[in-house]
């Protein structure tokens, strides 16, 4: 395999993870696309299939900065759901839960 496809990690990737990758790279080099959609199953290892994606990206100079978007899982904040928007937590009531749970255990 042709070194600029293989993933700039140090983990082995899975067969699948290597294959969205080579495609997903593939999408970028060809096309004029502004994205592309890691569609896998939960825990199939699409964050580190992003992240060799991303390390690619960054080492040929198509990138230079990414944004992460994610949501706090209920059970980090002591929440019963998640919130709507990820800044609707400021990092102080954030840290603050945390550590109360902390004194709490």
């Amino acid at each position: 395999m042709d070194k600029n496809n293989l993933m700039p990690i140090r983990a082995q990737p899975f067969a699948h993870q290597q294959e969205a990758y080579t495609k997903a790279l593939d999408t970028f080099r060809t096309e004029k696309s502004r994205g592309y959609s890691l569609l896998m199953q939960m825990g199939t290892g699409k964050t580190i299939t992003a992240i060799g994606l991303a390390g690619r990206l960054y080492l040929e100079g198509r990138i230079n900065c990414i944004l992460v978007v994610a949501r706090f899982p209920s059970s980090a904040c002591g929440m019963k759901s998640s919130p709507s928007s990820p800044i609707s937590i400021t990092p102080s009531p954030f840290r603050t839960e945390v550590a109360r749970k902390k004194r709490n255990r």
